[in-house]
């Protein structure tokens, strides 16, 4: 009976010491959270203005292909939402697409079932004729009307 005893002491009576003489550990304090900043998907169209909020915001704007100079693309399906969105709430989206002369190719419009909103919107995006934007490329934007997403 010593025997076995005696064994268990050896193997585990450094680790009982070592416990029973340790100081216990406090964890610290975390670390603090991180602050998220809130993202608007939709940019307010008078951040680019001088006029004061108009109801009209626009969204991501997806280029694909090789677009130099795309403002000027930006700029004329601007134009053309804000001529032909209402200012009740409504919304809009653009595709438009040129070529390596400053074209306007294909113009294609969503309005929600809107049909006249779409057509009103497709002819001033071409009722313009060329454009400085270059391609080959394409140039799609959303917009809304009403009041921005908090």
């Amino acid at each position: 009976m010593t025997w076995p005893l005696l064994a268990l002491a050896l193997f585990f009576g450094p680790t009982i010491a070592a416990f029973a003489t340790s100081r216990p550990v406090v964890p610290g304090a975390g670390k603090p959270p991180l602050l998220v900043i809130s993202a608007h998907p939709f940019l307010a169209v008078g951040a680019r203005s001088c006029s004061l909020d108009p109801p009209i915001h626009d969204g991501p704007h997806e280029r694909t292909g090789q677009l130099s100079g795309w403002e000027a693309l930006d700029a004329r399906m601007l134009a053309a939402a804000t001529d032909c969105l209402k200012p009740a709430f409504s919304s809009l989206t653009l595709l438009a697409s040129v070529d390596a002369r400053g074209n306007i190719g294909d113009v294609k419009a969503e309005a929600a079932g809107d049909e006249a909103l779409a057509a009103c919107a497709v002819g001033r995006v071409r009722g313009g004729g060329a454009v400085a934007t270059r391609g080959p490329g394409t140039l799609k934007i959303g917009y809304f009307t009403g009041p921005g997403r908090r």
